[in-house]
């Protein structure tokens, strides 16, 4: 895709000189969205004012990074519950940031909440045969974050959907991204964290599901958090014997390079993808969500997220 000008970027307030292409047309996107809502502009967490930022007591107050009324009441108590229960919200950026990733996991899946066979439908157009019955959706799970039942990392899906095939309990562990370009993680981190977790190595080759001796390449960036991801679907799988199988999903925009790009990579280190990984674009999902509801938040989702793409 092509990067918007520096000028047109410049003229809502969303130029930052480090953004990929298509982070430049997202943060547009956004800036632009905000601006046509009549939406005060905010400043980033440095100081800077941004186009894709609300100003922080209108954010707060009307919740206006969440599509309706239902996705704000969820979103607010979700971070309350988190902070019990060991989940984790950048609260500013959350509320006030238009851009991220984790309000768009919410702007997707939050008005389906308790409309869990609206949601089934989606899905099974978009993988058809996938399911047969919706039982939990979830958000930032597992909420026990720090357990090493799981990795002891702190390391959760955006969004957790738990569901039935064939009498089976199965899940979804949903990692969704936007604009960022996966090099959000430095390579010295990702060496940390390794180096302060064993089971990464361990799930990895006990679990039959890697190649041989990838672990010195998938350790690292671009590949380091949806590997830990991964290993978070593998190893919940693991320790929750109610569930027959699980999928790490990975979300994003088709037209985000960085992303489709680290994604397909990632699975070259697999025996066979299938079994355990499967990628969803953010455009096709607003698209089925647009086929089976006929709500105006519904434009809103593409308006925001894949107008222009």
């Amino acid at each position: 895709m092509n990067r918007p000008s520096e000028q047109e970027l410049k003229s809502f307030s969303a130029y930052y000189k480090q953004d990929t292409d298509f982070a430049a047309y997202a943060r547009l996107l956004q800036s632009k969205w905000r601006k046509g809502k009549g939406y005060p502009i905010g400043k980033s967490q440095n100081g800077t004012i941004y186009g894709n930022y609300v100003e922080e007591e209108f954010a707060r107050k009307r919740g206006c990074n969440f599509l309706t009324q239902k996705i704000w009441d969820i979103a607010r108590k979700e971070m309350e519950m988190a902070k019990t229960r060991g989940g984790l919200y950048q609260e500013y950026r959350f509320i006030c940031n238009l851009l991220t990733s984790q309000s768009m996991c919410f702007n997707l899946f939050g008005e389906f909440f308790e409309e869990k066979n609206t949601l089934l439908n989606i899905f099974n157009e978009l993988k058809p045969g996938l399911m047969d019955k919706i039982t939990e959706i979830r958000f930032e799970y597992p909420y026990r974050r720090a357990d090493k039942k799981y990795l002891g990392d702190r390391t959760a899906f955006d969004v957790f959907i738990e569901y039935e095939k064939d009498g089976e309990k199965s899940f979804l562990g949903i990692e969704g991204k936007y604009a960022e370009a996966l090099r959000e993680e430095s390579m010295a981190q990702s060496e940390i964290n390794y180096e302060n977790h064993i089971q990464y190595k361990q799930i990895t080759e006990s679990c039959g599901l890697f190649k041989p001796e990838i672990i010195n390449e998938i350790k690292k960036p671009p590949y380091s958090q949806m590997w830990r991801d991964h290993l978070l679907s593998i190893s919940l799988k693991n320790s929750e014997s109610k569930y027959n199988n699980g999928y790490f999903v990975y979300l994003y925009p088709f037209n985000n390079l960085e992303c489709r790009t680290g994604i397909k990579n990632y699975l070259l280190f697999l025996q066979d993808p299938e079994k355990s990984v499967f990628e969803i674009y953010v455009e096709d999902l607003i698209r089925a969500i647009q086929k089976n509801v006929n709500k105006d938040w519904t434009n809103e989702l593409c308006d925001r997220y894949i107008k222009g793409l």
